[in-house]
């Protein structure tokens, strides 16, 4: 069920989607710290301490809907060990807080692994579908957006923020990493109801046991319509800077000699590790996108090619389950990327990376049976890189 056609025919078709920028000077300290220009001509927060986290806020005078709409900002954090946490809340209460939406940026120990690195610019999209509801918030009469900033002697940098129209439609995306040949079943799978897939193809281990055979591959890629997309089993933050340029062209040339050049320059970061100052540019120059391996789901418009966010699909989710994550997403015109690892005979997997196979039948027939835009990654690119 490819709806490519449909939706590159609609996306131009559509008007300019609507975005309404907030000045910076509209935003107000509310709690301690302090929030102003700083000397470099950035508004920052400066949050004093652990115990005392900071608020910052647009009040609106005239009731906002955000409904299909998403919050994107531009901020930096001085140091990534100091901070506890960024989270975006939306109010319908003229005052307090019993009823209001909270969206997160998630945080991991790894810092690696974070969209969110020390003294960097990054650019976040908050999307609705991701919010947690506390109370009984009004998403069509909001009239306070502010964001909670939490950390130990910590500066947060503001560039630019604005509210945005979401694209009108969802979009499903089935990605597999590590090239493991139990993805030539769900190939075969997707293939009963027409449904592409990426896969983030590791070259040095192809037609090694347990991993995919380069027959499989071009099958995958000539019969069954999916992008071969370049991957690498080794962290590229763990690799000498000089040596990334030979490893890149190599997973490129081999993925351009199956026939796969325009789906190769996507990519996957291995263990969902990079750098944003060392290697990101890199990447940039090399790669027309790069996904990370969380997140959870990603605007349309991304809010960096480079940093796409992941749903990462756990043995613990029905495909139901899956299912009412697309229904919101569809909701808020979300690109929902899923994640897989390995597709298994066992009923109750065990391993974190592993889904059972008639399970994964299942969530493929219900998204058909649904009517989702069901694309790849490089034909998302292709669709929405305006």
């Amino acid at each position: 069920m490819k709806t490519t056609s449909f939706l590159f025919l609609l996306f131009f078709l559509t008007p300019l989607l609507w975005a309404r920028p907030i000045g910076m000077e509209e935003l107000q300290n509310k709690w301690s710290g302090s929030f102003g220009l700083s000397e470099d001509g950035h508004y920052s927060a400066q949050i004093a301490g652990a115990e005392a986290p900071s608020y910052i806020e647009k009040r609106f005078e005239v009731p906002l809907s955000l409904s299909q709409k998403f919050i994107r900002v531009k901020m930096k954090v001085s140091d990534l060990s100091s901070l506890q946490g960024i989270e975006l809340r939306l109010t319908s209460q003229e005052e307090g807080y019993s009823d209001f939406y909270s969206i997160a940026i998630p945080l991991f120990t790894d810092p690696q692994f974070n969209i969110v690195q020390s003294d960097s610019w990054f650019t976040y999209t908050f999307t609705l579908g991701e919010a947690r509801v506390h109370g009984n918030p009004n998403l069509d009469e909001i009239v306070r957006l502010g964001f909670y900033l939490g950390g130990e002697d910590v500066e947060i940098a503001f560039k630019e923020l604005s509210i945005e129209e979401s694209f009108p439609q969802a979009v499903v995306s089935f990605t597999f990493d590590d090239s493991y040949d139990d993805h030539f079943v769900a190939a075969e799978i997707m293939a009963n109801y027409n449904i592409p897939g990426t896969a983030y193809i590791m070259p040095r281990q192809i037609n090694e046991k347990n991993y995919l055979t380069t027959g499989q591959l071009r099958i995958m890629a000539e019969d069954l319509g999916w992008d071969l997309s370049s991957h690498h089993k080794t962290p590229i933050v763990d690799f000498p800077y000089h040596e990334l340029d030979n490893e890149f062209n190599y997973t490129l040339g081999y993925l351009n000699a199956l026939g796969s050049t325009e789906s190769a320059r996507h990519f996957a970061y291995p263990l969902g590790k990079q750098d944003r100052k060392q290697t990101l540019p890199l990447i940039r120059r090399t790669f027309d996108t790069a996904r990370i391996a969380g997140g959870g789901a990603e605007t349309l418009p991304p809010a960096d090619w480079h940093m796409l966010r992941t749903f990462n699909v756990m043995p613990n989710l029905s495909a139901e389950d899956i299912l009412a994550r697309v229904q919101k997403a569809k909701e808020q015109g979300e690109w929902l990327i899923l994640m897989f690892h390995y597709i298994v005979d066992e009923e109750n997997p065990t391993d974190p990376l592993a889904y059972n196979k008639e399970e994964f039948a299942k969530l493929c027939r219900l998204l058909y049976e649904d009517g989702v835009s069901l694309m790849s990654v490089n034909e998302v690119y292709q669709n929405f890189q305006r």
